[in-house]
């Protein structure tokens, strides 16, 4: 199964991203974001071993998406564990062209 369609996957990790965002501030090294991805998923409950998985799968990609300006939402498309959500909203915004395709 997709780690996209694993249940709670995406939800823990836009929980992790807006976390960590908020922490972060603007100027965040490497070395910070890092330790803090490390340690962010303790706190998430029954998803913390799907959060550390997640966590230790895109580590090196987490810590460049996390010193852009980014949205969690956009963070998580990024890496594969949520639907874009750019597309979502193309397809919303043209369903009648959508149905032809």
């Amino acid at each position: 199964m997709p780690e996209a369609q694993l249940p709670g996957v995406c939800w823990a990790c836009e929980w992790a991203m807006k976390k960590l965002k908020k922490q972060l501030g603007d100027n965040a090294k490497a070395e910070m974001i890092k330790a803090k991805l490390m340690k962010v998923c303790d706190s998430i409950g029954f998803l913390r071993s799907r959060c550390k998985k997640m966590i230790n799968k895109y580590l090196d990609t987490l810590v460049e998406e996390l010193s852009t300006t980014d949205d969690p939402k956009t963070i998580c498309a990024n890496i594969g564990v949520c639907k874009s959500v750019g597309m979502l909203k193309l397809i919303q915004g043209f369903p009648q062209n959508y149905q032809k395709v």
